[in-house]
């Protein structure tokens, strides 16, 4: 019985380790990139949104995109995101690996235009005063 004992804290304990390095692993690819001096960060469902939700208020990103099916409300990955400010100038370009997409923009007026399997949406957004989010729905299956 104690032999068993021994076994089960010992199989918790690699068990809580092993959990420990997955979250590891997830939250590294949750590290913020650059372009052109602007901090951006992507990622998925789960403890990632749990952590991209906690980037908004903690590390002042302004700005947080999501993207889904119309009908159904699946999240999509594998956006294509292009930013383009007031003057029509491209300042961010770049794909997001989840649903959820935030970037740290200087204040002023975007044009947020996002494609995902051939098909593009675009949306305006204002970078000052909050932070400010924009959900972006294409057709199901489309």
């Amino acid at each position: 019985m104690k032999a068993t004992r021994q076994l089960s804290i010992a199989l918790c304990v690699i068990g809580i380790g092993a959990a420990g390095i997955a979250f590891g692993q997830d939250a590294a690819t949750l590290k913020p990139k650059t372009e052109n001096n602007i901090s951006y960060i992507s990622g998925g469902v789960g403890k990632d949104e749990q952590e991209l939700a906690n980037a908004i208020g903690r590390y002042g990103y302004n700005v947080q995109l999501v993207f889904a099916e119309q009908q159904t409300g699946a999240y999509l990955a594998d956006v294509r995101v292009r930013l383009a400010d007031a003057k029509g100038s491209v300042v961010l370009d770049a794909v997001s690996d989840g649903p959820m997409f935030l970037a740290k923009l200087p204040p002023g007026r975007y044009q947020v235009t996002a494609e995902v399997r051939g098909q593009t949406k675009t949306a305006s957004v204002d970078a000052t005063g909050g932070a400010k989010r924009v959900t972006m729905l294409w057709p199901a299956g489309a």
